[in-house]
């Protein structure tokens, strides 16, 4: 499978085959104009159940995917119950999406003149596909590689042409996560700041307690026409 994605648009998606070209950005980061710093919380929506996963082993996958990029450039996560605050990341995953393998949608302002502010940079993986964490099955995506790729988008990167590099135009179900390529590091740090903070020493993800009682919002998913 490889990654797709609309350059200019507002949404990266992955489908089974599309060209590659090398890798951009998209609009300012976070942060705004120039190399500063970023705060930003996450949400937890409807998670997969595959192949035996867990809630908890879905999440850490995620907040694992998030320190990768602390580790490397001045960006905080917190959790939040809140999906619909500025500056959250919503992580969601649903059926019927088609082809595409995952969906994500960029930082502001990138976004925000065509759709509600509160979606910038949520992530919507197709629960079609089948899940796992690392590469035991065979053929199932490895959650923590898709995750680490998906929130290089929602922090405002594009595709790399460079081969091993885990913004890479692809991905298969045979490629575990193990580290960033140098030129995923440049990419991210184009954008913001570097963490004074050694990388195998990342701060730690906020999380927080979420409700098990109560009806959330319906999570509101955009795709690209």
């Amino acid at each position: 499978i490889f990654v797709f994605a609309f350059i200019g648009s507002i949404v990266a998606m992955l489908f089974p085959a599309a060209p590659a070209w090398q890798y951009a950005t998209i609009g300012e980061g976070w942060d705004g104009p120039g190399q500063g710093k970023a705060a930003l919380q996450y949400n937890f929506a409807t998670l997969t159940a595959d192949n035996g996963l867990t809630a908890d082993q879905v999440k850490q996958a995620f907040r694992d995917a998030m320190n990768v990029w602390a580790a490397v450039a001045d960006i905080t996560f917190t959790e939040t119950t809140n999906r619909f605050q500025a500056n959250t990341i919503v992580i969601n995953f649903t059926t019927g999406l088609g082809t595409p393998l995952a969906l994500t949608t960029y930082p502001p302002p990138t976004i925000t003149d065509m759709v509600p502010f509160y979606l910038a940079g949520d992530l919507t993986l197709n629960d079609d596909y089948s899940w796992e964490i690392g590469n035991n099955l065979g053929n199932a995506y490895d959650l923590k590689y898709i995750a680490v790729h998906e929130i290089g988008h929602a922090l405002g990167l594009e595709h790399s042409s460079v081969s091993g590099a885990v913004m890479y135009f692809g991905a298969s179900p045979d490629w575990v996560f193990s580290a960033l390529n140098q030129d995923d590091i440049d990419s991210i740090r184009s954008l913001y700041s570097f963490t004074t903070v050694a990388p195998n020493n990342p701060p730690p993800v906020t999380a927080v307690a979420i409700p098990t009682s109560g009806t959330a919002p319906a999570t509101v998913i955009f795709t690209a026409t």
